[in-house]
């Protein structure tokens, strides 16, 4: 089993594709998903008033959200401490140095999410956040902090790969 974590848009592509119920199905025996607080929070401060039609009823999409979260992550949460917090400080500072123009409020959760994967050896991490998550000065400096702290830097992935690997896994175990 692949130990992955979702970021937190990965939820909306599963809802808003309608393949939530496929995701949670076809990980089942495939994918060890994790969460985190950061995702938990970033799901929580959505106050999107949001409905949508789904599985022949009006929900509102933040329940959704949490539901997927819930089915995939069950009591798989990572707790931020100060080793995370460090390490994602690292990951920032040397963003910078590559030449990254985000602030740090707007992508210190990013940062937050890669350092938990990476200290606890998770091996993906499914994002389709590509200006800063998987930005190129991000890949660096996850390189090069992870690096310095001997730690294997997790893999990234879209959610369309991820729903390709599910579909090629299912395919083969059915």
């Amino acid at each position: 089993m692949k130990r992955v974590i979702f970021d937190t848009n990965i939820y909306g592509r599963m809802v808003e594709n309608n393949e939530l119920r496929y995701v949670v199905e076809a990980s089942e025996n495939i994918l060890t998903v994790y969460g985190s607080v950061i995702i938990n929070r970033e799901l929580r401060n959505y106050e999107g008033i949001t409905t949508l039609e789904f599985e022949g009823r009006t929900r509102k999409l933040r329940s959704l959200l949490f539901e997927a979260y819930n089915l995939l992550v069950k009591d798989r949460i990572y707790p931020l401490d100060d080793k995370t917090d460090r390490l994602a400080e690292g990951y920032f500072l040397a963003y910078q140095k590559f030449g990254g123009k985000k602030d740090q409020s707007s992508i210190i959760n990013d940062f937050l999410i890669a350092a938990i994967a990476s200290l606890h050896r998770l091996e993906i991490i499914y994002s389709d956040d590509s200006k800063t998550m998987k930005s190129e000065e991000a890949q660096k400096a996850y390189e090069l902090v992870n690096s310095l702290h001997n730690l294997a830097a997790p893999q990234f992935k879209s959610y369309q790969e991820l729903i390709k690997e599910l579909k090629q896994t299912k395919r083969w175990s059915s």
